[in-house]
């Protein structure tokens, strides 16, 4: 069995329990882009559209979360499986794919962000970028338009709408609200035609 197929089951079974956190940390990633630095205070949703961050602490909310991620790219689909752990000054993401174990590991702070991703996930899959996909689903209405520059935030029922004069750059559909999560949610990135997935279940 080789190493990375090992790691893979490794991060599958820890992922279904709530000891994951001290399995992972024995755990050696070969990480080829380890990266440590001060959190952003403004991370770019599109171009010219950005959300501020320093007035989104403390986080709402607390618990583990186990996510099925299923990202389409024109004819590129991918399945990641996420284990996320959410306190109001820590939001922490530990990710494998299915079979390949493309993996990351993501630990974002209101003064750090630590991130290490194996050599073989996409060049799109940035700290940046997660971080901003989980906000633009899980913050509440008023507290996303207040940190929104450069795009309007419209929301009708389940459905938010991300949108510049020049059309929309997101696209966000959710269900089943499960305490401060939801269930389930769909982000579309119509500009790009790039989609996800994301089912969320609290774990144990």
């Amino acid at each position: 069995m080789n190493k990375l197929l090992q790691t893979f089951l490794l991060f599958t079974t820890c992922l279904m329990l709530s000891s994951c956190t001290s399995i992972l940390s024995e755990v050696e990633l070969e990480s080829e882009f380890p990266l440590e630095k001060t959190s952003d205070k403004v991370i770019e949703i599109a171009p010219g559209v950005q959300m501020q961050l320093a007035t989104i602490w403390p986080l709402k909310g607390q618990g583990t979360y186990l996510q099925r991620i299923k990202s389409s790219v024109g004819q590129q689909h991918h399945t990641i499986m996420v284990h996320i752990t959410l306190e109001p000054t820590k939001l922490e993401f530990i990710a494998v794919n299915d079979i390949i174990g493309r993996l990351y590991s993501l630990k974002w702070t209101p003064d750090q962000t630590l991130w290490e991703a194996t050599d073989q996930i996409p060049k799109t899959m940035i700290p940046e970028n997660i971080i901003g996909d989980f906000l633009l689903v899980h913050l509440d209405i008023d507290q996303l338009k207040a940190n929104i520059k450069g795009a309007t935030v419209i929301e009708r029922g389940n459905e938010r709408i991300i949108q510049t004069p020049h059309g929309i750059v997101r696209k966000i559909t959710r269900l089943n609200r499960q305490g401060d999560l939801w269930q389930k949610a769909r982000i579309q990135n119509p500009k790009i035609g790039y989609e996800l997935d994301i089912e969320t279940i609290p774990t144990p």
